[in-house]
């Protein structure tokens, strides 16, 4: 899932169609890649971030939860203390 693609697509008042278009793709692959159930091409990210006028480093960052603490506030990563 890529919130700031979707946050920039919003911003920009374009449907998810009119993106997809743009992008050369049809509007169910570019669903599909946008929810993370397939991967966009390097070429549909660039113009997808021509199109939409933002870095595409940007638009295509995954979300990357944070690492967790225990209750006794211990940082654990893998299922090991730190």
């Amino acid at each position: 899932m890529f919130p700031n693609l979707i946050w920039a697509i919003d911003r920009e008042r374009f449907a998810r169609y009119q993106v997809a278009r743009a992008a050369g793709m049809n509007s169910s692959r570019f669903s599909r890649c946008a929810s993370g159930l397939a991967h966009f091409t390097q070429e549909e990210r660039e113009r997808i971030a021509t199109f939409l006028r933002y870095p595409a480093t940007w638009l295509f960052e995954e979300i990357r939860p944070p690492k967790r603490l225990r209750k006794d506030s211990v940082l654990i990563e893998n299922n090991i203390a730190l």
